[in-house]
């Protein structure tokens, strides 16, 4: 598997990421699909929300839901951060449906400009967190950051062990089309994690690489 990906990366860009995002736009066809892939090309049906959302404690008190497959890998990744290198990792949000997403980007069109929001929000229908499979992490002893470098090099190093990657990694940017996130990771179960993790891969490449 290793050698076929390490091969087929060379193709990537004839398989359309160097389009402009937000251009030739589709619904995806299964929402519920492990390895959805929802990003600036791909959106989902409109007020999709996953049948099977489960609710974990969050950072701030608060309860968040993701789906429930991905529950029992998630709190296993926590006990390891906290056995491990003794940080409390905690979400502050998972799942969001449309509506959340649309408040928060307009908030951060309204500061800073479409341009620089589309850097770092998506827009809505377009979001990952809609599909319960993504979680942001916060170190509920920092402060003024979620992650330090740290705790994002063990989580690097150890998120495929639970199922997860991280989704906007350094240097993926003109892939992903998000500037890297440290504290954003994403469901996507052990093997696919693994593949992804050991080629250097963005959810987009293997995604592409396996349907090519």
């Amino acid at each position: 598997m290793k050698k076929i990906l390490a091969f087929a990366i060379i193709c990537v860009f004839a398989f359309g990421f160097d389009k402009d995002f937000y251009t030739d736009t589709k619904e995806v066809s299964d929402p519920n699909d492990l390895l959805v892939l929802v990003n600036k090309f791909s959106y989902l049906p409109k007020d999709y929300k996953p049948s099977d959302l489960v609710y974990i404690d969050g950072a701030y008190g608060n309860k968040v839901p993701i789906r429930s497959i991905l529950k029992d890998d998630f709190l296993a990744l926590q006990t390891a951060a906290k056995n491990e290198i003794e940080v409390k990792l905690m979400p502050t949000t998972a799942f969001r449906d449309q509506n959340f997403q649309k408040a928060l980007y307009d908030k951060y069109v309204k500061k800073d400009g479409v341009k620089a929001a589309d850097t770092y929000s998506a827009r809505p229908g377009y979001s990952e967190h809609q599909t319960g499979l993504a979680i942001d992490l916060k170190n509920m002893a920092l402060k003024n950051a979620r992650l330090s470098d740290e705790n994002y090099k063990w989580l690097e190093e150890n998120a495929h062990k639970y199922g997860f990657i991280v989704r906007f990694p350094k240097e993926k940017e003109h892939i992903t089309g998000y500037k890297f996130e440290n504290w954003h990771i994403r469901y996507v179960g052990k093997k696919a994690a693994r593949e992804i993790m050991d080629n250097n891969l963005t959810l987009e490449e293997y995604v592409d690489l396996i349907a090519k």
